[in-house]
């Protein structure tokens, strides 16, 4: 009987099952718990996070009380740029809690939320059947604490969803590569893959496609590297591009026709395309933006990945050299892409997460590798990137450091030296202790008491409250001018006109019977003058300060009255 890992021995009662080959039921509420507090926290008290986020939230309350669930509207023009996957998953979050709750953005971002934990415990339990309890739940455990994929929880969009897609796929993938010729393997891993497939197409189009094309290509380049492995005779060519299109058809030719093609004009070259050539929407970067990002992204594991050189004895390893086919090929193009965010390479975390929990368990099993001082490097760059990030964060977002930030980055910071401390008398729990519980400390404080109250995410609430105390205005468009996030368009339930001149913003104060309106300062002359020549006099009511991060810039808004000259 094989013996418990040491470097978790103080969780054994918990996590391992009698017999010691699986992980037991509280090991898997233990995740769960964990998940709970890592996801859930900030959901209800972070505002809504231009521009992405409200624009999809708003177009599923749209689709809701508009009970048209084919097509996709933001405000008052069609939304073209993703399928609808993540729309139907979040009317029916929408279609539970009920009409009352259409204004909370919590509501949007539930399913984001477990579709993480979902994809977590998925990961704990096929690795664990795959390679063993130990790494099974270290593998769920450095995926679930990454900082992108935490991010990504809080956030109502199409990436946590997509993760889900993705690594449910890829880990059946993984079970029918695994499975020798001679042994038969149930329908239901090729069933679930390909379904898992049309799913994530009906999500966010063909990203989840291309990571298992590429994943696939790898495999069949180095099949001679496994010759007792002929995956393709059992990953179901017969039955599962007809599941995959049975998923995804349906929609997208009823879009087609109900749009003229304009969808996939929009969502494939104007979206797609113009990010993989152009940088659309955010601009470009250098290829290696992506691995330099993985300090952020892959917080706090990332510098524990100086011990993946440990594998490179082990290619021969049919799990070792999936991971690897699933991350590296995938990696390159994203890196060769124009534009790259943050969350473009959330799919391949879960292959790197399970490198990672096999290379530190292999280091428990061979005491000739110098762990402990290669750790202690790790945990003096983990401190110093922590530091880095908290103090980026201070610098873009606050004008002095909250308290808040100092206890948090103290306590961190404390964790992370006291796990070197404990590494350098040789104690190998400390290599993921250490990082757990900096992630432990750090996330709950930083989702649900620093990021809300950031005065950045405060501008369309704060237009909203100034616009509330007057009554003329209740249920009628409010107008702005030089202010167009999609979150106060929102939060206002989509009462909300978007002027873009002085002419168009008198014209809608006319059409809306309300005649109070925000503007921000810079068009606050031109619009006084423009009013005074149709016969309007602006009446300042209120001014006060507010943030657009998107634009990086403060500005001046100023509630004005718009009254007709006698």
């Amino acid at each position: 009987m094989a013996r418990a890992p040491r470097l978790m021995l103080t969780l054994k009662p918990f996590w391992l099952s009698r017999d010691e080959k699986k992980i037991s039921l509280l090991g898997y509420v233990a995740l769960c718990i964990m998940g709970c507090v890592f996801y859930f926290s900030g959901l209800a008290a972070i505002p809504p996070i231009d521009r992405d986020e409200p624009r999809f939230a708003q177009a599923t309350k749209q689709m809701v009380e508009s009970g048209d669930y084919g097509r996709i509207f933001f405000h008052h023009e069609p939304r073209h740029q993703k399928p609808i996957g993540i729309y139907w998953i979040q009317s029916l979050s929408l279609k539970i809690f009920g009409p009352e709750h259409q204004n909370d953005i919590w509501v949007y971002r539930l399913p984001s939320a477990l579709a993480v934990l979902i994809t977590v415990l998925l990961m704990a339990w096929f690795v664990a059947r795959l390679t063993s309890p130990a790494v099974g739940l270290l593998a769920a455990l450095i995926l679930g604490t990454s900082f992108i994929v935490t991010v990504e929880a809080h956030l109502a969009k199409t990436d946590a969803a997509l993760l889900l897609c993705v690594t449910l796929a890829q880990l059946c993938f993984l079970k029918i590569f695994l499975t020798p010729d001679h042994q038969k393997i149930s329908r239901a891993y090729p069933l679930v893959l390909w379904a898992s497939l049309g799913a994530g197409f009906l999500i966010k189009g063909p990203l989840g496609v291309m990571i298992f094309g590429l994943t696939a290509l790898s495999l069949l380049v180095c099949r001679k590297k496994f010759p007792h492995h002929c995956w393709w005779k059992k990953i179901g060519l017969a039955y599962g591009p007809i599941i995959f299109f049975l998923i995804t058809l349906p929609w997208f030719i009823s879009i087609t026709l109900n749009t003229g093609g304009a969808f996939l004009q929009q969502s494939a070259g104007n979206d797609l395309f113009a990010k993989i050539w152009q940088g659309q929407g955010y601009g470009g970067a250098w290829p290696g933006t992506h691995t330099l990002a993985l300090m952020l992204t892959f917080w706090p594991w990332w510098p524990m990945l100086i011990f993946l050189p440990a594998l490179r004895h082990d290619l021969s390893n049919p799990i070792i050299f999936f991971c690897l086919s699933w991350l590296l090929p995938s990696w390159l193009v994203f890196e060769l892409t124009f534009t790259k965010l943050l969350h473009y390479t959330m799919p391949l975390l879960p292959a790197l997460s399970l490198l990672l929990a096999i290379t530190l368990e292999k280091l428990r099993h061979h005491s000739q590798i110098n762990a402990p001082k290669r750790t202690a490097v790790s945990f003096i760059l983990l401190i110093l990137s922590f530091t880095a990030f908290a103090a980026i964060l201070c610098w873009l977002f606050y004008d002095s450091t909250p308290l808040g930030f100092i206890a948090l980055l103290c306590g961190v910071c404390l964790v992370l030296l006291v796990g070197t401390i404990i590494l350098m008398k040789k104690i190998h729990a400390a290599i993921i202790v250490a990082p757990w519980l900096a992630a432990s400390l750090a996330y709950p404080v930083f989702y649900q008491h620093i990021i809300p109250p950031i005065e950045a995410l405060q501008t369309s609430s704060k237009i909203l409250h100034a616009t509330s105390a007057y009554h003329d205005c209740d249920n009628h468009t409010l107008v702005t001018l030089g202010y167009r996030e999609p979150s106060l368009i929102f939060l206002n339930d989509g009462r909300i006109d978007t002027a873009t001149s002085e002419e168009l913003a008198l014209q809608a104060i006319v059409a809306s019977e309300c005649h109070t309106f925000v503007l921000t300062d810079r068009y606050w002359l031109s619009a006084e003058n423009y009013f005074d020549k149709k016969g309007y006099a602006l009446q300042l009511v209120d001014a006060f300060q507010g943030t657009n991060y998107n634009k990086r810039e403060t500005t001046i808004f100023r509630l004005a009255k718009a009254v007709q000259k006698p």
